[in-house]
């Protein structure tokens, strides 16, 4: 399972860390993974329920990296994220690996 740390920069932006649970100890990604996809959605009030990834109202995204910059826009302070990872292969998407758990966060 992928594992993110989301660290606020301020202002909506966040340094975002992917780590293995193989592999704890540092960012990287899994072998056979070429980037990581997200899904996110960013609303007004705590949701309830929480959409899943696959839900027709989360935003997918990749980054390419293990550690990468996301900025959910200034604008958006004082509203919430609700995001979710996974490993994933550009090339052979049906390779992608589970869902991580869902994160929920301010944006500040």
């Amino acid at each position: 399972e992928c594992i993110a740390s989301i660290v606020s920069e301020g202002r909506g932006e966040y340094e975002i860390s992917c780590k293995s649970t193989h592999d704890a100890s540092r960012a990287s990604k899994v072998p056979g993974a070429d980037s990581i996809q997200y899904a996110y959605v960013i609303a007004n009030q705590v949701l309830s329920p929480l959409p899943t990834p696959d839900d027709g109202s989360m935003i997918h995204d990749i980054a390419t990296t293990s550690i990468f910059h996301r900025d959910f826009g200034a604008e958006n302070q004082g509203k919430w994220l609700v995001i979710y990872f996974r490993w994933y292969n550009t090339k052979h998407p049906n390779l992608a690996g589970p869902w991580s758990t869902v994160q929920t966060l301010a944006i500040g």
